[in-house]
Order: C-alpha cells, then structure tokens, then sequence
C-alpha cells in the first residue's frame, strides 16, 4: 500500500529546488495580484477567498493564487463541496489545496490530510489554521489503511505520484468500493493508459468512471478576465497558470453507483 521513505534532509532539498525554479515568478506577480496590504487569497475557483500560502516550495504558486489550478476538474471538486461527504481522506496533499479548500468549503466534513513530506505536513497545518478549519482537519504520514474510517458518505482525493496502481487495489483494501475516489493519474503517457486501463478493470462494476484530460486555460481566461484582465497582460496570464504539465495528464472521477444500479 502506500508507504514511501522521506525525511527531512530530502525535503528540504527538493523545496529548494521548487523555490529555485519558480521564484522569480511569485515575485514578479504578487504585487500585481496583491495590494501591499492584502492577504493572499485564491482569487477565482471552487475555494475562491480563501487565504493561501506566499511560497513556491512546492511548485507553480500563482495558478493557486489565480485559481486556475486544475481547471480540468473545478466543476468535479464543486459537486464535492457540495455532497455532504462525512470523511473527505485526501492522500497526497501537499500544502493543503485541497484539504483545506475541501474543509472551508464543505463544513460538515472531516477532513483527513495524509503526506509523507514533513514540509507538506506542517503547511497543512499552517493554512488549516489561517482559514479557521484547523479543528476539522487532521495530519498523518501515511495511509496504509482505510477501514478505520466510518461506513457512509465518504471521499477519497489521491495524488501520490505513480504509487497509485498499488494503493487503488480493492482486492487488497475491500474498503475502497465504499469511497468516490478523485485519482490523479501519474503524467507518464504509457504508465498513465496502463493504470488507467487498471483502475477500470477494478471499479467499473462498481462505481461509474469519468475521465478528464489535460486542457488549455483558454476558457478560465474567458470566463474570468474581470479578475485578471486589470491586473496581468494575456502574456502574463498566460505565464502565471502554467502549471508545467504534459499533455498526457489524466484524472479519473470513480463515483459509486447508485443503490440498485450495481451490475
């Protein structure tokens, strides 16, 4: 199941190597997105208003700022924050994206954040605590077992890097079939068909699979240029949601059917 080695000494090194990489843009664009005494908020999106982190330590920041993140599936994480789930189990989280936006945005839920970065850990935290919803929201290292968490409406958000053909396994861990599962599938084009073809052949008697691809941001731009269109040239809209994707990027949304509708 998913278990991967880290410690500190890793972390640290590859967080300076995001901040390396994507520096000089949070630099250059966080006073045009931000007034010198605003707090940073995501600006657009399912988890618009709320307050996020001032740093590149794990990656791109400004498509988070921006809320064009995943574009691909905003309207998914919409229907998330708005079925009620009891346990929402978000196993990869990074710094909190998801695990904290999920928490502001669907109050009902427990939310369990699960990342074998020690970095990420603390991020999670940090912005749980920001955003008032540190009460609701819990940090592990690992997940190597969902039965603990109670029968019912429940989620689960995976982003684990191409461990995900080992931990989607529902022969190992029955439990899963009791989840709606959002699955980022790991970027490399043959990995990515192989685990595709895989998780299909494992949920679809059970649950109904939807598949999104990677897009352009041509359609956020449209739909929200009042909030950059002041703010940013296209040139520099067009720089500030590049997320440095493939175009082999693929997410699977594995919903359970419905009572009666199980083949």
């Amino acid at each position: 199941m998913f278990k991967a080695g880290s410690n500190n000494a890793h972390s640290f090194r590859n967080h300076r190597v995001h901040c390396k990489l994507f520096e000089r843009t949070r630099k250059y664009f966080l006073p045009k997105l931000y007034g010198s005494t605003e707090d940073v908020r995501v600006l657009t999106g399912p988890f618009a208003g709320m307050k996020y982190h001032n740093t590149s330590s794990f990656g791109p920041i400004t498509p988070k700022w921006l809320g064009s993140y995943e574009w691909e599936i905003q309207d998914l994480v919409e229907r998330m924050c708005v079925n009620a789930y009891e346990n929402i189990v978000n196993i990869g989280s990074a710094e909190g994206y998801y695990a904290v936006g999920l928490a502001c945005r669907s109050p009902r839920s427990n939310i369990l954040a699960f990342d074998i970065d020690p970095l990420a850990r603390r991020e999670v935290v940090e912005l749980a605590k920001q955003n008032g919803v540190g009460d609701r929201l819990d940090v592990g290292t690992a997940c190597q077992r969902l039965d603990w968490v109670p029968p019912g409406n429940n989620l689960l958000f995976v982003d684990i890097e191409g461990a995900e053909g080992d931990f989607l396994n529902p022969q190992t861990t029955p439990y899963l079939l009791q989840f709606d599962i959002l699955v980022e599938l790991f970027e490399l084009a043959r990995s990515a068909r192989d685990l595709e073809s895989l998780l299909r052949d494992r949920f679809e008697t059970t649950h109904v699979i939807e598949r999104r691809t990677q897009t352009d941001r041509t359609e956020w731009q449209a739909r929200n240029q009042k909030v950059w269109g002041k703010r940013l040239t296209d040139k520099d809209v067009a720089r500030a949601t590049n997320e440095f994707r493939t175009e082999h990027q693929v997410w699977l949304w594995i919903e359970k059917k419905k009572t009666g509708n199980v083949r």
